[in-house]
C-alpha cells in the first residue's frame, strides 16, 4: 500500500492504496482537509501548510483503523517547475544482446546528465520514446536486441527552495518523503483512458488558484504548463464588480453563473447582496454570467496558445479533458470547444470508491496510477533509496501491466 498527498490551495487530499491481485485500483482510505499555507501550488506558509499535511495523515489513518502511515509521496506543482525534452543515449556492449532494465536505466540517467543551475533541482525524468538502432518509437525496450538505445525524456526540474518546502511539509513532522509526481502528468493519468494516453490528448484540471495543462501523445507525456488562473479568480472578479464579499460571489457562482452567457434571458434577475447595503438588490443574471464568461474565455485562451506553443496541436485525436472544480461550471465544455475551433472537450473526473466522478481528485488519483502502475522501479547500481536517484518507467502503464 501507498500514500499520496496533493497540497492544494484550498483542500490537501490524501489517498491510501493498492493493487488489487487482478492488478486493479484498491483505493482503501480517500480524505480531504482544509488547506493552508499554499498559493498557487507555491508553500507561502510552512507551518500552516505542514500542519495541513499531518492533520490530512492523521484523518487517513483513523480511516484506515491503523496507528501510523510510512513513508509519503507528494504531488508537485507551481511556476517553479518547468520541463524540457532530453536525450539520452548509450552503446549496448556486446552488440546485439537483449536490453536489459539496467540498460534502460542508464540511457535514462544519462539523459539527465546535463548541467542546470544551481538553484534548480531534477524532480522527475519521464521517458517519453526509445529507440533501439533505427527503430523510432518503442515503448519499452526491455528484451530487444540491438547495439544502440536511445530515449528522449521529459525532464522536470524546479527551484531547489520550492522543492525543499514541499519536502518539509513532510519532514517538520517527522515524516519521510518517498516520490515525487509531477502534477500535470498526475492530472492526466488520473482521468484518461490508455487509449487517450496514446492517440493524443489534452487534460486541462481547473483548480482554486491555478490551472494545470498536460499534453499526451504516443503515450507518453509531452508538454506541460502551470496558469496561474483559476476558480478563485471568477469569484475575485465578482467581488470586485458586484461590491460583494467573497461569500456571496461564491454563492452566485456557483448557484447561478454559467461559462457562456448566450441564452440567458435578461429578463432574469437574481439578488445580490453588495456590501454597504443592508438590503439585497436586484441584478440581472446574465450580468453575472458575462463576468464569468469575461474570465473563462481568458483562461480558453492561454490553454490555445499553450496547446499552439506545444506543436502538437495537429495530433491530437483525444480531444481536451476538463477536470477539476473549475470544470463544473455550466456550458465550460461548450466555451473550450468554440475557444479550441470545434475540438471535442468533455469532462471526466476520477472514479474513486462510488463509482462516480469525484471533482478535484484527478491529482491525488493519478499520483497513485503513476506509483502503482509502473511497476518497473528502476534503481541505481548504487542502490540509493533517495527519490531523487530512482526512475519509473512509465512505459509499463502501456504494456498490458495495468
Amino acid at each position: 500500500m501507498i500514500t499520496v498527498v496533493e497540497i492544494g490551495a484550498t483542500k490537501v487530499v490524501a489517498v491510501a492504496a493498492s493493487l488489487s491481485d487482478g492488478q486493479k485500483l484498491q483505493v482503501h482510505a480517500l480524505v480531504t482537509t482544509d488547506s493552508r499555507g499554499v498559493k498557487k501550488g507555491a508553500i507561502v506558509d510552512l507551518d500552516a501548510a505542514s500542519r495541513s499535511v499531518e492533520t490530512a495523515l492523521k484523518h487517513l489513518s483513523n480511516e484506515l483503523g491503523v496507528d501510523s502511515i510510512g513513508d509519503v509521496s507528494l504531488v508537485i506543482s507551481g511556476t517553479a517547475l518547468e520541463g524540457s525534452m532530453v536525450q539520452g543515449f548509450k552503446p549496448i556492449i556486446p552488440a546485439n544482446r537483449a536490453i536489459t532494465n539496467q540498460d534502460v536505466m542508464e540511457v535514462v540517467k544519462h539523459s539527465r546528465s546535463g548541467i542546470f543551475p544551481p538553484d534548480r533541482v531534477q524532480i522527475q525524468a519521464i521517458p517519453r520514446e526509445f529507440r533501439v538502432d533505427e527503430q523510432r518509437s518503442v515503448v519499452k525496450p526491455v528484451g530487444l536486441k540491438g547495439a544502440k538505445l536511445e530515449v528522449l525524456s521529459y525532464l522536470v526540474t524546479g527551484l531547489s527552495s520550492h522543492v525543499q518546502n514541499y519536502q518539509q511539509t513532510l519532514e517538520l513532522n517527522n515524516r519521510e518523503l518517498d516520490q515525487f509526481v509531477y502534477a500535470p502528468l498526475a492530472s492526466g493519468l488520473g482521468v484518461l483512458t490508455q487509449a487517450e494516453i496514446e492517440k493524443g490528448t489534452v487534460v486541462v484540471d481547473i483548480g482554486a488558484t491555478k490551472t494545470e495543462l498536460s499534453v499526451f501523445v504516443n503515450g507518453a507525456l509531452a508538454y506541460a504548463a502551470m496558469i496561474p488562473v483559476g476558480g478563485s479568480n471568477v469569484t475575485s472578479d465578482l467581488c470586485q464588480l458586484l461590491n460583494c464579499d467573497a461569500e456571496e460571489a461564491e454563492r452566485l457562482k456557483v448557484g447561478y453563473a454559467q461559462a457562456l452567457s448566450e441564452g440567458v434571458s435578461e429578463k432574469e434577475a437574481i439578488e445580490v447582496h453588495q456590501l454597504g447595503h443592508p438590503i439585497a438588490r436586484p441584478m440581472q443574471r446574465k450580468v453575472l454570467c458575462e463576468i464569468v464568461e469575461s474570465r473563462m474565455k481568458e483562461l480558453a485562451k492561454i490553454i490555445r496558445q499553450h496547446i499552439e506553443k506545444s506543436g502538437y496541436g495537429g495530433v491530437l485525436d483525444g480531444g481536451l479533458v476538463l477536470t477539476g472544480g473549475g470544470s463544473l461550471l455550466p456550458k465550460t465544455t461548450d466555451l473550450f470547444a468554440t475557444a479550441m475551433n470545434g475540438m471535442s472537450t468533455r469532462v471526466n473526473e476520477p472514479n474513486v470508491k462510488n463509482g462516480k466522478g469525484q471533482p478535484g481528485l484527478a491529482s491525488a488519483i493519478g499520483a497513485v496510477v503513476y506509483l502503482l502502475q509502473t511497476a518497473d522501479e528502476l534503481v541505481p547500481i548504487s542502490g540509493s533509496e533517495s527519490w531523487q536517484d530512482r526512475v519509473k518507467g512509465f512505459w509499463s502503464i502501456l504494456s498490458g501491466k495495468n
